[in-house]
């Protein structure tokens, strides 16, 4: 938002919010980082577990099942600043027209089903955020 008296404050409508122009596709956009960043936190609980755990992604860490946490949280983090830029375009470019507008709610709906999927996932097999699991019975 720009400058402004404190009247175009408390008339704002949060149009560029976050760098999107619809509040509701920012709020979106922040739960899947929230989503996401829960997904990299197990997975970093896998990579330190290779005897027992895998990245069952075949399109994650280049098909690498067992990558090491640092690879987990670099490329990960290139991952979610690249899906915030791509869903800011998306949303710039819903405005133009509505063939831009579903696909921004199927990108929307695919990352949560993907990464929700994951977490769901990671959750049944008791793989908490940033923990040390234990193997004992699931070796590999």
């Amino acid at each position: 938002m720009g400058v402004g008296n404190a009247s175009d404050s408390a008339d704002a409508d949060h149009s560029e919010l976050l760098g999107f122009r619809v509040a509701f596709d920012a709020k979106v956009q922040l739960g899947l980082t929230a989503l996401m960043l829960y997904d990299t936190a197990q997975t970093v609980t896998i990579a330190r577990n290779p005897d027992c755990l895998r990245e069952a992604n075949p399109l994650a860490f280049f098909g690498d099942e067992h990558p090491s946490q640092e690879a987990v949280l670099l490329y990960n983090a290139v991952y979610i600043v690249g899906h915030w830029l791509l869903s800011r375009k998306l949303d710039s470019l819903a405005e133009r027209s509505t063939s831009w507008a579903r696909a921004r709610r199927i990108y929307q709906l695919a990352t949560f089903i993907g990464h929700g999927g994951a977490v769901a996932n990671n959750f049944a097999l008791g793989i908490k955020p940033f923990s040390n699991y234990s193997c004992v019975g699931r070796e590999l």
